[in-house]
Formats: C-alpha cells, structure tokens, sequence
C-alpha cells in the first residue's frame, strides 16, 4: 500500500469519525427511557405576505403577541361549522375568526389561541410571554409510551380540521419572536411510572455555532416531578401540575456537556420533564 493510499485511508477516517461526532454533539440525549429528539424546522407563514388590505390590522396584532406557532392551509373552510369550538372570541369578520380554544384534557390555562381563516388558514399559537416549553403534550407523550413528541398546537389544529370536515393537512411551525430561528428541537423524558426514583435523564451538548435565541424547560404529570439541571433543581411539580420556564444562557452554555434529570417527588405516578430550544443553525 502506497504512503499516500494510506494517507486518504487515515483522512476519509478521520472524517467518518468527525462527522459521528458532530452527530452525536448536537441535542440527541444519552438516555435509558426518552425517544430521539424532535427537531422542528422554523418558517414563516406565506398568508402574512399574501393578505388582502383589510387583514393587514390583524396579522399586525397577531404579529405583536404572537410567540411559538403552528400553522397550516387546509381545504376552504365554512367558519359557522366550527365557530362552537372557541371558547373565547377576540375577533371575528366575515372573513376570519380569533380567538382561544381549548386543548382536550387540559385546564384553560393551557388554552391555545386560534387565527382561522375561510380560505382554510389556520395559524395555532402561545403568546410571546410564554415559554415555548409550553407546547409540549404530555398527555399524548404517556399514551403513548413515551415513543413520540407531539405539541398541543398541532393537536388543536388537528380538532379544528375535523370540526370543519377537511382533511388533515401537514403543520409548519414559526416563532414570531425569533424571526431568524431556523429550528426547534425538543427533548424529553418520563419515568414511564412506577414508585422508584431512577436515573431517568438526557445529556446534550450544544454547539457553539449555533445562535440559541430561547432555552426553555416543561415538568408535570400526574404525581410530583423533578426537574434538575446539573445536578441542581431548577423546579419541582405537584399533583397534576404542568409547569414551564426559562433558563439563562449561562445555566445552559454552548460547548459543554449538561445533565438533565427527571424524578418523581413523593407520588408513584408518571410523570415528565424536558428542554424545548430555539436557535438559529449555521
């Protein structure tokens, strides 16, 4: 074997074993129990750009209290058909309804707000104040064995196609407060039940080329839950309870390697906990 036969031998090696790293650096938790990360790509929605004149004045509202979004266009919708689905109204033409609409099996404090257009425009959001952690459906998540990670916006979406009797149509996702976001991506983990306090945790290592616009944490269920950041409790859960926040960019620093932890808190029950991030990749 020729010097430099070896020599593109070593360097297509080193570069396999680059790229596996680079794959394993990026949010994929080391864990016993959670599933892959979701990785959601972030995109404007074209109606905004499109909108006849006289939508303009609320799309600039929605624009200004407007944080993480789902959004999708489905079939022409008749908006009488789905009208009883609201719980609240803030807005309504012949054209267009907004307002709040409630989240199946969830208190109204996890109401998610609603621009439903006749043209078949629905657009789902969380109010920019909220964390983006917020969207996180844990119901669903302990359904189903913790194999998927859904959202509540894609959920109630999906309620208000079939309330109208139109097909379902694939949801994109944008974050008005972070326009130059590109994805999101969201861990979690569970303790899938039970009565022991086991290592039910994720690690991740976030690059430093990447722009982070938002680090935000979710934690609940139906018995207490912990949620801990390198080793140190970053809060804690009741009976029943979902609870969501922010973190600083200093507790959650690029380049170094973090430990996420899940445990219950006195009640045998299963419960859930994780990280929902927003940022910009190069």
């Amino acid at each position: 074997m020729t010097p430099k036969v070896v020599l593109q031998r070593i360097g297509l090696a080193l570069l396999c074993l680059t790229v596996l790293q680079l794959l394993v650096w990026r949010f994929y938790p080391s864990t016993q129990a959670a599933v892959a990360p979701t990785s959601i790509l972030l995109q404007a929605p074209s109606f905004v750009s499109i909108a006849k004149a006289q939508d303009l004045g609320i799309f600039s509202t929605i624009s200004d209290e407007a944080g993480i979004a789902a959004y999708t266009q489905s079939s022409p919708i008749v908006l009488n058909s789905v009208r009883n689905q609201f719980r609240t109204i803030e807005d309504e033409t012949a054209d267009y309804i907004v307002g709040s609409v409630a989240v199946k099996d969830y208190p109204e404090s996890e109401d998610v707000h609603i621009y439903l257009h006749k043209d078949g425009w629905i657009l789902a959001y969380y109010l920019a104040a909220e964390p983006t952690g917020k969207i996180f459906d844990w119901l669903d998540f302990e359904a189903n064995s913790s194999q998927s990670i859904t959202t509540k916006l894609e959920k109630v979406i999906t309620m208000v196609e079939g309330a109208a009797n139109v097909p379902f149509t694939q949801v994109s996702y944008y974050d008005f407060r972070n326009p130059d976001a590109t994805h999101l991506t969201l861990i979690a983990e569970s303790t899938e039940g039970g009565c022991v306090e086991g290592d039910n945790f994720f690690d991740l290592n976030i690059p430093g080329s990447h722009t982070v616009y938002e680090r935000s944490w979710f934690i609940g269920g139906h018995g207490g839950a912990k949620f801990r950041l390198n080793n140190t409790e970053i809060s804690k859960s009741g009976r029943d309870e979902n609870k969501q926040g922010t973190l600083l960019p200093s507790q959650l620093m690029p380049d170094r390697l973090h430990h996420v932890t899940i445990n219950l808190d006195g009640l045998c029950s299963f419960v859930h906990g994780g990280l929902a991030l927003v940022y910009k990749e190069q």
